[in-house]
């Protein structure tokens, strides 16, 4: 869960990867949405993991750098 401010240049999917709210209430009520919803949770985690797994990790962050350094 992050504030739209914190969420500021991640380049995963709002809703499917993570969650944003603009108030703590709405925050706090995204979390109880999630909570009462094992199914969403578990899709909007498995999700979150694969993104990081996929686009995060060091052989993703790494995957580009002998194009741009000419190997």
């Amino acid at each position: 869960m992050l504030t739209p401010g914190a969420a500021t240049g991640i380049d995963a999917e709002e809703g499917r990867h993570f969650a944003v709210e603009e108030t703590d209430g709405a925050l706090a009520a995204r979390v109880l949405s999630l909570l009462a919803d094992r199914g969403a949770a578990q899709a909007m985690g498995a999700a979150a993991r694969q993104f990081v797994v996929e686009r995060r990790t060091w052989p993703a962050m790494l995957a580009e750098l002998p194009q741009l350094i000419g190997i």
